[in-house]
């Protein structure tokens, strides 16, 4: 049986790889992890001081909205969401290393496979691929840009009913 009552209690891993606007030959990537409210990540991408560009790696937390989870059963296949987050690495200058600190803010669509063979959603995940655009602001003079994200995820989780758990349970009437 299809596992359709997915919720807010459902977690997932994933990367993505980033083109920024204006720069498609500097390809960077992602690799997260989602559980309910928060996520994590780890960062690579080049930034951009004037004409020249440096690669950096930082470490990130973030939180997301995610409106679909009150409607399980779309849900279950479609996951729109806005992350809000802060990121803080290293930025690799010539022959020595610069703090990396930015905020970032992204909006993605996540669509996920029904349940196929061995993979059921509830058991041991489902695939599923991310198409995004991320706004990321760096601090200390580093030029802000917008990347465009395509990705893979592996989603799984422990379902709830929101509207059964957040509603009062009349019984007994």
């Amino acid at each position: 049986m299809e596992s359709c009552t997915t919720s807010a209690r459902d977690y997932s891993v994933g990367v993505t790889a980033g083109l920024p606007h204006g720069h498609a030959s500097e390809l960077g990537g992602t690799a997260w992890f989602r559980w309910p409210l928060f996520d994590v990540e780890l960062d690579e991408r080049r930034v951009r001081r004037g004409t020249s560009a440096y690669h950096s790696l930082a470490g990130g937390v973030g939180t997301h909205v995610r409106p679909l989870i009150f409607w399980p059963r779309v849900n279950r296949y479609v996951d729109a969401l806005v992350d809000l987050g802060l990121d803080l690495g290293a930025i690799k200058k010539d022959s020595h290393l610069e703090g990396r600190g930015d905020g970032y803010v992204a909006g993605a669509l996540d669509l996920f496979a029904p349940d196929v063979g061995p993979f059921r959603y509830l058991d041991n995940g489902v695939p599923g691929i991310r198409l995004g655009v991320r706004y990321t602001a760096y601090v200390q003079g580093w030029e802000s840009e917008t990347t465009f994200e395509l990705g893979l995820i592996w989603r799984w989780g422990v379902p709830i009913d929101l509207h059964r758990h957040w509603t009062l349970q009349r019984t007994g009437d």
